[in-house]
């Protein structure tokens, strides 16, 4: 049987302020989601927000219990790093719809 991981509204807001200093797209992606569940949201209610899926939730939880916020960090990659967090991103793709509905 799975393991079912809680995260408690006390991570959840340590993880907010956290995710203020993250610079990297992808890390804060992962702790948007682990937040959220902190926040009270199950899996599915996460994963409707673009670009996560509701398996992965259940994976950056496992890794945030298993290892804390560092093992939401990035690992090193090439390329050069994107320069929006995920909720600047979110903004700027609900203002695209929002034109693209008038």
């Amino acid at each position: 049987m799975p393991v079912k991981y809680e995260i408690s509204k006390k991570e959840a807001e340590e993880i907010k302020e956290y995710r203020r200093k993250v610079k990297d797209k992808y890390t804060d992606r992962r702790m948007y989601a682990v937040q959220l569940r902190g926040e009270g949201m199950k899996n599915k209610e996460v994963a409707e927000k673009p670009e996560i899926d509701k398996r992965m939730v259940s994976l950056y939880v496992s890794e945030y219990r298993k290892g804390g916020i560092a093992a939401l960090e990035t690992k090193p990659r090439s390329g050069r790093p994107p320069k929006m967090t995920y909720e600047d991103e979110e903004k700027m793709l609900a203002g695209f719809k929002e034109k693209a509905e008038k």
